[in-house]
C-alpha cells in the first residue's frame, strides 16, 4: 500500500474569512481505481494538494483515509504501523473497505478508527463527509458494525462481573452500591446501615477507591461511576 498526504483547506462557514485546516492522509492499494477515487475525495473536501512538505509523511496529519477492496492482515499491519508513528495524539481514520469481520474490527479501532464505510456502497462525496464528520470527532458506523460494538461492551461487562468481581470503571460490586446510594442523597451513616456496615468501612471502602482510581473526593467518585455506566 502506499501513503498520500493532502492539506485540505475548508470554510467553516460559507463566506467566512477563517478557515479551518485539516490535514489528510490517504492509505490506498497501488491501483489506478483507487489514486483516482483517492483525488476525487480530495476535491469533494474542497482541498488542494500541499506542497514543500513530503508527501510520505502521515505523522501529523489529522485524519487517515484507508481505501482497501479488503481488510488484509497487510492492511491492519500497515494501518498499525502508521498508528504507532503517529505524531498526533487526535488523529483518527476512516476505513473504507469490504466485508469486515468481528475480530478484525477490534484490531481496526485499536488503530484508531473511528468510521467504518462500505467499499460498495460509497461516493467520494459520502467519503469525503465522513473524513470531516470524523475529524470533528464523530463516528459513522453500519447498523452491523454499532451492534457488534454494544455486544462486545455487554460481553465485557458481564466477564468482568463473572471472572473478576468488577463492574465498569474498574470498581467492584461493593463500591457501586456505595456509590449508588451516596448518588441517591445518603450520607456514610445511612449508607452504613442500608449496607450493614459500619460506618468507618464504608468511609475506608470510599477512601480507597478514590485513591486507587485518582479520584479527588465522593462527589468526583459519584459521577466517575455514572459516566462509565457502574451506576
Amino acid at each position: 500500500m502506499s501513503m498520500t498526504r493532502y492539506d485540505t483547506v475548508r470554510p467553516e462557514v460559507a463566506g467566512a474569512e477563517t478557515r479551518r485546516v485539516v490535514t489528510l492522509s490517504v492509505l490506498t492499494s497501488d491501483n489506478d481505481a483507487d489514486a483516482r477515487l483517492a483525488a476525487a475525495v480530495r476535491d469533494h473536501v474542497g482541498s488542494t494538494p500541499e506542497t514543500g512538505t513530503s508527501l510520505a509523511d502521515p505523522r501529523d496529519s489529522d485524519v487517515i483515509l484507508v481505501l482497501a477492496r479488503t481488510l488484509t492482515e497487510e492492511v491492519l499491519a500497515e494501518m498499525s504501523a502508521v498508528a504507532d508513528g503517529s505524531d498526533n495524539p487526535a488523529q483518527c481514520m476512516v476505513l473504507v473497505t469490504g466485508p469486515i469481520r468481528e475480530h478484525q474490527l477490534a484490531r481496526a479501532i485499536a488503530c484508531g478508527v473511528v468510521s467504518i464505510l462500505p467499499r460498495h456502497a460509497i461516493t467520494p462525496r459520502t467519503i469525503a463527509q465522513a473524513v470531516l464528520a470524523s475529524s470533528r470527532g464523530r463516528s459513522i458506523l453500519s447498523d452491523h458494525v454499532t451492534r457488534w460494538l454494544i455486544d462486545g461492551a455487554r460481553a465485557n461487562h458481564a466477564l468482568m462481573r463473572s471472572e473478576f468481581g468488577l463492574l465498569p470503571g474498574g470498581l467492584t460490586v461493593r463500591e457501586a452500591e456505595v456509590l449508588r446510594l451516596l448518588a441517591d442523597g445518603q450520607d456514610t451513616g445511612e449508607v452504613a446501615e442500608r449496607l450493614h456496615y459500619s460506618e468507618r468501612t464504608i468511609k475506608k471502602i470510599i477512601q480507597d477507591l478514590t485513591s486507587r482510581l485518582n479520584l479527588r473526593n465522593r462527589a468526583h467518585a459519584v459521577s466517575y461511576a455514572l459516566r462509565a455506566g457502574a451506576i
